[in-house]
């Protein structure tokens, strides 16, 4: 049975930087962030001391997408809704004469594709507020 190691976050950092070094990649120190997951509604929540000079975050944007340590989407869905507040958009343009075609197309284009970008990912993580 193999031994369980313990190793610390500071510990995979330089793993990690070790790594980047030997495959001639270089770490972006100012835009590496930190975020420490835990339960939605624990107790207590202690989180570990910042690795190095790694600022700790509670919420990050990965590939369009924000991450709450909590593992909760409110973050997400405010920026979601941000994006989609275009709605009025839509409404000058039909008054600019765009048929129902095309303001579907624009529809789709703007609104539809944000709300449906990695929802496989982070949609599982809504809270029944964030649904209705």
């Amino acid at each position: 049975m193999p031994k369980f190691s313990y190793v610390d976050a500071a510990d995979e950092f330089n793993h990690i930087k070790d790594w980047a070094s030997m495959n001639k990649m270089i770490l972006n120190s100012v835009k590496t962030k930190e975020l420490v997951f835990h339960r939605p509604n624990p107790c207590n929540v202690v989180f570990p001391p910042a690795v190095d000079s790694i600022e700790q975050v509670r919420v990050a944007k990965l590939l369009g997408v924000y991450l709450q340590c909590n593992v909760c989407c409110e973050e997400h869905v405010k920026f979601i809704f941000s994006l989609c507040s275009r709605v009025y958009l839509l409404k000058l343009l039909r008054d600019r004469g765009l048929s129902a075609l095309q303001l579907q197309l624009v529809c789709q284009a703007i609104i539809i594709s944000r709300l449906a970008y990695a929802l496989p990912a982070w949609g599982g993580f809504l809270s029944a507020d964030n649904r209705n």
